[in-house]
């Protein structure tokens, strides 16, 4: 019974990845929620429905892949990376961050997904690092706060950086605490 099973489960995962080759992503994907409902969640079947939700925009679906995925290889860095993305594609950055930060723990050194983190974090900053300062430029008793304690002024506010911008960030302030400087001030 157990070498049927396993036979079978065989045959769909090959009937899945016979679909992706002949490009028939909805079929594949309809096959590895198929796969899930009848075994138990198998990587590889996690990774196809991830992928082809991603790339059929069907982002709630991604989301749940992902998540599986990821809690099925909590060591694998792909699943925490896609994981971020459809973390991402619902708004939540702080929660992308972090997926994004253990994957890179996770990487092993792998150049290509390490490079992807780092762009996404980077992005991530540089629109944070544009909120903050269009806020600081409107709100007075924020931008005093953020010259005194900008770790205090983001957390309150639910602002996420990395590291790195935390400390420029923390450099401009104590740089231009007492008077209006990049901060507040310029355009």
């Amino acid at each position: 019974m157990v070498i049927a099973m396993m036979a079978a489960a065989g045959e769909l995962q090959a009937l899945v990845y016979a679909h992706l080759r002949q490009g028939r992503l909805q079929e594949a994907t309809r096959l590895c929620g198929h796969y899930l409902d009848l075994y138990p969640p198998d990587a590889g079947i996690l990774r196809v429905m991830t992928l082809v939700c991603e790339s059929l925009g069907e982002n709630d679906a991604a989301h749940a892949a992902a998540h599986l995925w990821a809690q099925t290889c909590p060591a694998d860095a792909t699943a925490h990376y896609h994981l971020a993305l459809a973390e991402l594609q619902r708004g939540r950055s702080a929660e992308a961050r972090s997926r994004l930060a253990l994957a890179l723990r996770l990487t092993g050194g792998t150049p290509e997904l390490v490079a992807h983190c780092l762009r996404i974090i980077a992005d991530l900053d540089a629109i944070q690092l544009r909120q903050i300062r269009a806020l600081a430029e409107v709100d007075a008793a924020f931008a005093l706060t953020l010259q005194r304690d900008p770790e205090a002024a983001l957390a309150d506010r639910g602002f996420s950086l990395s590291q790195i911008a935390l400390s420029s960030l923390e450099t401009l302030a104590a740089r231009q605490l007492g008077h209006r400087g990049y901060l507040v001030g310029h355009a």
